[in-house]
């Protein structure tokens, strides 16, 4: 119950017409209590048929800044990977984040279009992290190795994909938008939960 408690204070952001997370989940516990374990060795990693969540590189100085990463099995566990009074993004709440984020600073000031606001800008990530939203991340493959941690973030999209593939988000430093992409489901990516 202490970590729900410690969730509960988490910082949120109004983006259109979610309340999304400003950080990636860091939770260890399914709601009811039950732990998830950690997978550190690759091996292990791929071969995992439970839920498991690691840190990038294994180094748990990275959880303050990128969050924890999880497989699949974590994501669909009946327990619920997301804290109470949060769930985990589907396709359609994801694709209205890349309008949203690009509106969002016309929408608080309402002294420019969201043409010319966005012009301003290199990026969609670039509004985001000025609004405080922040997208990092990186992600583990399914052979235990990691990549991309500062060069774009991850993240589980809520879907009943079958078979080997799920769906993923990820937005690079480059990249306009937040684009749907297919992942292996041994893969560890980010989770960023929306305000029930």
């Amino acid at each position: 119950m202490l970590e729900q408690e410690l969730v509960s204070n988490v910082e949120t952001l109004c983006v259109g017409s979610f309340e999304w997370m400003t950080t990636n989940l860091t939770v260890s516990h399914y709601q009811n209590g039950d732990a998830i374990p950690e997978v550190r060795d690759p091996l292990e990693w791929s071969n995992c048929n439970i839920g498991a969540w690691c840190h990038y590189n294994n180094d748990p100085k990275n959880e303050a800044v990128y969050g924890k990463l999880y497989n699949i099995h974590a994501l669909n566990d009946p327990r619920g990977l997301a804290p109470v009074g949060f769930h985990i993004p589907d396709e359609m709440e994801w694709s209205n984040i890349n309008k949203s984020l690009r509106c969002k600073e016309h929408l608080e000031n309402k002294k420019e279009d969201c043409n010319s606001t966005c012009s301003n800008f290199n990026s969609r990530r670039d509004l985001a992290k000025k609004c405080g939203f922040t997208f990092l991340g990186g992600y583990r493959f399914a052979d235990g190795s990691f990549s991309y941690l500062n060069s774009a973030g991850f993240w589980w999209c809520k879907s009943e994909e079958e078979g080997i593939i799920a769906w993923v988000k990820n937005l690079g430093c480059s990249f306009s938008n937040a684009y749907k992409n297919s992942g292996l489901k041994a893969n560890g990516y980010s989770v960023r939960c929306i305000k029930d």
